[in-house]
């Protein structure tokens, strides 16, 4: 269906440049933090500063660092 007022490359843009980075910012860790029903600031401090071509390396980023606080729970169970 052809919505009125709308162009072909409205509805199928583009696919990304592999050359076109873009940095993180904090509504990108927002998103993420959403998707993934996590706290934005936890996300954040996992994605700061990342360049990234989509969206799925941001959420492996987050998914595969490592538990907050892990340093602090070792630490008293040595």
């Amino acid at each position: 269906m052809l919505l009125l007022g709308s162009s072909a490359s409205q509805l199928f843009p583009d696919p990304p440049n592999p050359t076109d980075m873009h940095n993180t910012t904090y509504e990108d860790a927002v998103l993420i933090a959403r998707i993934l029903g996590m706290n934005s600031d936890m996300v954040w401090s996992v994605i700061q500063g990342m360049s990234y071509h989509y969206y799925a390396e941001l959420k492996i980023a987050v998914l595969n660092s490592p538990p907050r606080g892990l340093a602090y729970v070792l630490r008293f169970d040595a």
